[in-house]
């Protein structure tokens, strides 16, 4: 009900605040139109108004305009009084307005208590007005049917509340206004209560003798209620304001106060917000134009007001028990709803204390403006420094508006001496300036103390465009009030041409350095602090003027190997004063880029550095392009063997891919595709070459240079033995060891290439293989000039038992590649890899692709036979179904005409054995067989019944062994058949129909004395789990063949030659209807075995007792 209530308030305060902005816009729309009903009063031709006594041009009282011309204008304002969807009145006041002189003759002059005094002489003067003509609106507001009959009964219309707006505008008249409004209560012609807005204007020309006063009325009844549910509302949040720090007010669009908090009312010390009704938030002298334009278009302001408590200087609204003057920084916050002004909260700041000490700053500038104005001797001084400036000074006095310039301000407007007003200033001032200049001069006016400077255009009369520059101050009064600008005005035009020029040339200089990636520096060696253009932070990859650049600061950008080059550059321009450099340099992404430049410096006259200057350009393009013609030149007059043969290729000691397990990329990838892609890059380098599965198997290996065989070689030679795969156990094979260990297994391991120099000498680049986002295995390539080093051979030869000399002729015949052609090569390899793991990852999909698509045909051969199943299934309930509808027919046709009969049999059977048979005559067994048979009959023709119904179970809880014990007394012919119950727990309590499940107990215990002979043992075990209630009927009879199991719960199926196949049916429709199953248990031994699944319920609780059957 909160919720609703709190709902429901907003909703109302919704439609209020809708209605009074409603009313706001109503409001503009009546005061537009009164000012086109005023234009369209009679007017004077050939350029002679005829003016009344306000001069307005309107038409006066004994004053004509030509007949012509008045008569089409009252037309016309006819039409548009008659069809104004505004309520318009035209009443004669005349009367009243010499009534009211009568009583000024006689004395009165507080018109407000004598209206009090004697209210009779209120509806006196309402009887003495006239109503001349109303409009259609006004009938529709008031119900008349016609103008006549709303004139005839105006009386009517009246209310308590309507004689007080009357008196209201009988004071108003009284004091000599023109203008009044209003809101009153009427009474419609058909006697319903109307709340209005009225508002009055008499006539131009009409104010002596009020003969013509014009009246709009507008219905404002909802609005009314509206504010009503509105004020009710409020009261519910308005204990939230309370407990503010700051003083809140609450004004509705019209500015009259809502509503304000105990802060409010300390700070104004009232007592209650009653005595600040007086007072209108749009009346505030404090609020600028700007500030209620802003407020109108839905923006906060910040409002700096003062208040002065003393009345004996400055009478105020209100009583209040505070003294003194404060000053209030007001924050006014447009409240909206849906996006429309419906309010305005005001949050006030008392900030007496900072205006006390701005009133000090106030006092000073007003001595400064005092001795401004004793300054009159150094006239000519100014007027002549004004003309060599092209100056020229002005004054403006608030308070009037005078404006004063000095004679060089006329030069700088390029107007002729003349009265300078501001009219005059804004007509020369840029259209497009105007308003902003308006707004900087009234910002200034309030809230500035200290000068004030800035430019703008004027267009003078001769059409040209000037710049001016203005400065100006503020001059302020010991309340801190300005009172005075005073300023000056500078043409500034050429500076300004020469300024766009400049920015011009700026612009056209970073253009051309943008283009050509070149930038300028400057660097202070005093502080260390470099000036770069805009360019320069591009080439180091920043965006300009993001950051403060330092001499230590730029080197973290330069590559580290380069630093020292940095610093030799610095120490040339600081004893030679010129220098070029190149350096490479790093960007925040990582990027590297070549930078090229050159500099000069600038010294003191002791010889000291000042400034270092010059330019910087990046080159980075220029450098890939020389590098890619060395590579292009390189493959052109460098050449790698091709056609090579295999035996070439290849050790002596035979290939070792053929000692390959893991297969995952040879079997992939392929041989043939590997030999391409080794041609590819031994074409490059002219070494070696290995391609590594993940367990560290070589899929492909190829070794080229003398250098690389001759070290393989010596190395195998150490491993003693002619198995390829027990040397490569051996750990002897130093060669296949480095391979693997440093270069290879660390890349297959951390997922990143390896670059390192192994124990031969020489370097290894090892690549990872990914496929699918796994390593598979690695492809190392070697690399680089063998090592000359004396000591490095020497170590080499003695571990290989291999001469120095045969390792330098070996090296010898290795042709140095270049640094780019190294790089080329280590980007094909980082290629390579990726194709050989993408080639792998295909096969990878497509044999999953395969699996995929095995797994698919064994689902679809697996839904195949489940839906094939299903439909056996549903042929098997459809049989059955059918078999029930047969039975239902037989049944439902035969059961009243077999059991009539069956009962006459019985009760003549009855009858015999009661009358004239002595017990041992023969004759009575014959008729107990009578009575078993029809019985038997009976129960035939109740199952036959039982098929076609379907009863739902009613459910109680249910103890087993008596359900049991009363069933077995229903089961006739038990013989010698012994029943015990186990259960499990005990006593064993389950939720079932008793009725129903008696008939189940019944079926099955029939059936297992029939089929034990009646001879042997019927066990009826009951156990539980966390779902279901297991109840197992076991006998130890002959059992149920094979072939009758699946069909046995059918209707009509049976085991047993007496049978009807009616009783098992019968009981797995029980079983279901209660959500359980029943099912022929296979027994190890002789015997069956029926068991039933019920599912559990809750059980009963509070002491409840189970229903046993009764």
């Amino acid at each position: 009900m909160a919720m609703t209530s709190e709902h429901a308030s907003s909703a109302e305060r919704l439609r209020a605040e809708q209605m009074r902005a409603e009313l706001e816009v109503l409001r503009t729309r009546l005061a537009e139109k009164e000012r086109i009903i005023q234009s369209l009063r009679p007017q004077a031709v050939d350029g002679n108004t005829a003016s009344g006594a306000d001069g307005s041009g309107l038409e006066s009282e004994g004053v004509a305009a030509p007949t012509d011309t008045r008569s089409q204008n009252h037309e016309h304002y006819q039409s548009l009084f008659e069809n104004s969807p505004v309520p318009l009145w035209e009443e004669d006041f005349s009367q009243v307005k010499a009534y009211i002189m009568g009583l000024v003759a006689n004395g009165i002059a507080d018109f407000r208590s004598y209206f009090e005094i004697d209210p009779s002489e209120v509806v006196a003067c309402a009887r003495l007005i006239k109503v001349t003509d109303v409009n259609v609106a006004a009938l529709r507001l008031f119900e008349a049917n016609s103008k006549e009959e709303l004139l005839a009964n105006l009386s009517s219309t009246f209310t308590e509340a309507s004689y007080k707006a009357i008196r209201e505008r009988l004071i108003a008249i009284a004091n000599g206004q023109f203008v009044f409004e209003c809101e009153a209560m009427a009474k419609t012609l058909r006697g319903h209560d109307i709340d209005i807005y009225v508002k009055s204007a008499v006539v131009p020309g009409y104010g002596d003798s009020l003969r013509k006063v014009y009246l709009t009325t507008w219905d404002i009844t909802e609005q009314k209620k509206a504010e009503k549910r509105l004020v009710e509302s409020e009261g519910k949040f308005r204990g939230l304001y309370e407990q503010s720090p700051l003083a809140i007010q609450l004004y509705d669009l019209r500015g009259y106060l809502l509503w304000a908090n105990q802060k409010t009312l300390d700070l104004f010390g009232v007592d209650d917000t009653s005595q600040l009704d007086g007072f209108n938030f749009w009346d505030d002298p404090n609020l600028s134009p700007e500030n209620r334009e802003a407020l109108q278009r839905g923006e906060a302001v910040v409002v700096s007001a003062t208040f002065n408590f003393d009345f004996a200087n400055t009478p105020i609204q209100f009583k209040t028990s505070r003294t003194g003057i404060i000053y209030l920084d007001m924050y006014v916050i447009p409240l909206r709803i849906k996006g429309e002004t419906t309010g305005y909260v005001v949050q006030i700041v008392e900030v007496t204390a900072q205006k006390k000490a701005e009133q000090e700053l106030a006092k000073v500038a007003e001595e400064r403006w005092h001795t401004l104005n004793k300054l009159s001797t150094s006239q000519r001084l100014r007027e002549h420094a004004e003309h060599i400036g092209k100056a020229g000074s002005w004054e403006r006095e608030l308070a009037t508006n005078r404006v004063i310039w000095s004679a060089n301000m006329f030069d700088v407007f390029g107007v002729p001496p003349q009265e300078p007003t501001l009219d005059l200033l804004f007509s020369l001032i840029h259209p497009e300036e105007v308003s902003q200049w308006k707004r900087h001069f009234q910002e200034m006016i309030h809230h500035s103390f200290e000068p004030f400077e800035y430019d703008y255009r004027i267009v003078r009369p001769n059409g040209t465009i000037a710049w001016i520059h203005s400065v100006a101050e503020v001059l302020r009064d010991d309340n801190g009030t300005a009172v005075k600008l005073v300023g000056m005005a500078q043409d500034i035009t050429e500076r300004k041409q020469t300024e766009v020029e400049l920015r011009q040339s700026e612009r056209r200089l970073k253009e051309a350095q943008k283009v050509a990636h070149l930038g300028n520096w400057d660097l202070d060696v005093r502080t260390n602090q470099f000036d770069w253009s805009d360019e320069v932070y591009r080439i180091f990859g920043l965006e300009p003027n993001s950051v403060d650049v330092t001499y230590d600061s730029f080197l973290e950008f330069v590559v580290a190997e380069d630093r020292p080059t940095i610093d030799d550059v610095y120490h040339t321009l600081a004893n030679n004063g010129k220098a070029e450099f190149e350096y490479r340099a790093i960007r925040q992404d990582g990027e590297m880029r070549w930078v090229s430049g050159r500099g000069e410096a600038y010294f003191s006259e002791a010889g000291e550095p000042l400034r270092m200057f010059g330019v910087v350009q990046d080159v980075t393009e220029l450098r890939k392009a020389e590098e890619e013609l060395h590579r292009i030149e390189w493959l052109l007059t460098k050449s790698a063997p091709t056609d090579a043969s295999e035996s070439e290729w290849f050790p002596h000691y035979g290939d070792l891919t053929e000692l390959n397990t893991e297969r995952t990329i040879a079997e992939s990838v392929g041989k043939e595709t590997l030999r391409d892609i080794a041609a590819d890059l031994m074409a490059l380098l002219g070494t070696s070459i290995a391609v590594f599965e993940v367990n560290g198997d070589y899929a492909f290996r190829v070794l080229q240079s003398d250098w690389i065989r001759l070290i393989d070689e010596k190395s195998r030679e150490q491993c003693a033995t002619r198995d390829n795969a027990e040397a490569i156990r051996s750990g002897r094979w130093s060669f296949h060891e480095d391979c693997w260990n440093c270069t290879a297994g660390p890349a297959i391991e951390t997922g990143q290439p390896v670059d390192c120099i192994c124990g031969c000498g020489s370097r290894v680049y090892a690549v990872p293989i990914r496929a699918g986002g796994n390593v598979v295995g690695a492809i190392c390539v070697g690399y680089g000039t063998p090592t000359t080093d004396p000591s490095v051979l020497d170590t080499i030869a003695e571990t290989l038992g291999v001469d120095v000399d045969s390792l330098r002729r070996a090296a010898s015949t290795y042709e140095p590649r270049p640094k780019y052609i190294v790089e080329m090569a280590k980007e094909r390899a980082a290629s390579s890899a990726r194709l050989i793991g993408e080639i792998v990852e295909r096969r990878r999909s497509e044999e999953r692709y395969r699996e995929t698509q095995q797994q698919l045909l064994k689902q679809q051969d697996e839904a195949k036979r489940r839906v094939e199943e299903e439909l056996e299934r549903t042929r098997e309930r459809l049989v059955r179904k059918t078999r029930l509808a047969a039975i239902g027919q037989l049944s439902g046709s035969i059961a009243h005409e077999l059991r009539n009969p069956l009962s006459a049999v019985r009760n003549a059977a009855y009858f015999l054995k009661r009358h004239g048979l002595k017990e041992e005559d023969k004759t009575i067994r014959f008729l107990d067989v009578i009575d078993r048979q029809t019985t038997r009959a009976d129960r035939i023709i109740n199952n036959l019944l039982e098929m076609t119904r379907s009863k739902a179970p009613v459910t109680s809880g249910v103890d087993l062994h008596r359900a049991v014990n009363e069933t077995l007394k229903q089961v006739e012919d038990m013989g010698d058949v012994r029943c015990r119950v186990v259960t499990t727990p005990d006593p064993f309590l389950f939720f079932v129909d008793a009725g129903q499940f008696k008939q189940v107990a019944a079926n099955l215990i029939r059936n297992a004395v029939q089929a034990m002979d009646g001879n042997g043992e019927l066990i009826i075990e009951a156990t539980r789990n966390d779902a279901d209630d297991v109840i197992v009927f076991r006998d130890n009879g002959p059992g149920i063949d094979a072939d009758v199991r699946d069909t046995l719960f059918e209707p009509l199926v049976t085991s047993k030659t007496t049978g009807t196949g009616l009783g098992l049916s019968i009981c797995r429709q029980i079983i279901e209807r209660h959500g359980g199953t029943i099912t022929v248990v296979e027994e190890n031994g002789r015997g069956a075995a029926f068991q039933i699944s019920l599912p559990r319920q809750p059980a009963q609780t509070g002491g409840a007792e189970a229903n046993l059957l009764s």
